[in-house]
């Protein structure tokens, strides 16, 4: 499942939901806000060349199977060090959302209040790395590497990711799924498979 801007509204509403109604909700609120305002930066143009930084934020990533469209948001940390060109980082405290094929076709359409959404959270306990990033100009090139499990399932995040700095200073980063990026369920390959990360310092 393409991952798709939801302005979540309420969130404090939905805590009789539970802790994974809740804390997904929160945290796409949380990427919502964040990817607006990385995505409202230029470019860098001037890339630090000395030092190192490190950014907060979120991430997305999302895949399709037989009735199952996953959706993982998950709180991350990167960090560049400019004197080496180098990128790493972690996608941790993770927590999904599983809509079946009526849910995404109506989510699509616009046809699916965000509760409805909400609802089908659930707990995912896993961590992803962000490993090998390689600095070029104001971009990097890196790979995607762990698990988690969700309602039963094993789910492997693996591949390229690639990114770009952006804002005066590096002060943002923005990535997505490479061409390599790969998600598996129980060792099956999902289909419309996608990452995004935001993150700044």
């Amino acid at each position: 499942m393409a991952i798709k801007t939801i302005l979540v509204l309420g969130v404090g509403a939905l805590a009789l939901s539970g802790c994974a109604a809740t804390k997904f909700a929160t945290k796409l609120n949380d990427f919502d806000k964040l990817e607006t305002e990385v995505n409202g930066m230029s470019a860098t143009t001037t890339m630090p060349t000395t030092g190192s930084a490190t950014y907060t934020g979120t991430s997305a990533i999302a895949g399709s199977w037989e009735d199952s469209n996953i959706v993982v948001l998950g709180d991350t940390t990167m960090t560049a060090n400019f004197a080496t060109a180098r990128v790493t980082g972690t996608i941790d405290d993770l927590v999904g959302a599983d809509l079946n094929d009526r849910q995404k076709e109506r989510y699509d359409n616009g046809d699916l209040g965000v509760l409805a959404i909400v609802r089908t959270s659930e707990r995912a306990d896993g961590t992803i790395a962000i490993r090998d990033g390689v600095i070029a100009g104001n971009t990097f090139a890196a790979t995607a590497d762990g698990d988690f499990t969700m309602d039963g399932y094993n789910y492997v995040v693996g591949g390229g990711v690639d990114g770009e700095f952006r804002g005066t200073g590096a002060t943002a980063i923005a990535a997505e799924d490479g061409a390599t990026f790969s998600f598996t369920r129980n060792g099956t390959a999902g289909t419309g498979t996608s990452a995004e990360i935001y993150a700044t310092r």
